[in-house]
């Protein structure tokens, strides 16, 4: 038996004063209300309405389950249409991190705007860390990075693509020559982020990726 519908079949019941009016008004069998009422009576282990050919009418004790029933009705009720009106109009506050200011300056900060005028009740907390961060570990909730995501439990999606481009000064140009070829790169010095868990460089890649 399912005990919220029971409920509710019971409340719509007593109500009506009528089965017959239910099973109308919900599109039920006459005989599958009248079953759920015995059946809800068999549970609760008291009697809750009085019957008779003509006539349906509420017990004592069905009097005082029917005021329960019907504060419990109007919670889930009032609970379901406060989380249909959170899915409308979120609110709260999201984390968001990022390691790179370029990431920042050409992707999170020209979308703000646009995005409290969408959702004004959600408080953005952006952070610029130069270091990959632990997403559990320092509460954040969603980190826009570059490359391979290195945590394959996270959800990660591609947003983008960017091009990156091995540069070097002049000076150092004119002090270790120029390479021609990509092999004669790993003979050269190159500055590179280091994983703290791994502690190894970070490999380059050319997707951009959201991980939350």
């Amino acid at each position: 038996m399912d005990r919220f519908e029971a409920m509710e079949i019971f409340t719509r019941v007593v109500e009506a004063n009528s089965f017959t009016k239910v099973s109308e008004s919900l599109d039920l069998q006459r005989a599958k209300v009248s079953r759920t009422i015995q059946a809800l009576e068999e549970h609760v282990g008291v009697r809750l309405l009085n019957r008779s050919t003509r006539q349906v009418s509420v017990t004592e004790d069905g009097a005082l389950f029917y005021e329960r029933c019907v504060r419990i009705l109007a919670e889930v009720a009032d609970a379901e249409s406060s989380l249909s009106n959170k899915r409308e109009n979120p609110v709260g506050t999201i984390r968001v991190d990022t390691s790179s200011g370029t990431l920042a300056r050409a992707l999170l900060l020209p979308a703000l705007d646009d995005f409290y005028r969408r959702y004004p009740e959600i408080d953005v907390r952006l952070g610029l860390a130069d270091r990959n961060i632990d997403l559990i570990q320092d509460a954040v909730d969603c980190v826009i990075r570059m490359g391979t995501p290195e945590e394959s439990s996270l959800v990660a999606r591609r947003i983008g693509h960017a091009r990156i481009v091995t540069c070097a000064s002049p000076a150092y140009l004119e002090k270790y020559g120029t390479p021609t070829t990509l092999d004669q790169l790993s003979e050269h010095r190159a500055v590179n982020y280091v994983s703290a868990r791994r502690a190894r460089p970070f490999r380059s890649s050319t997707r951009s990726t959201a991980k939350s």
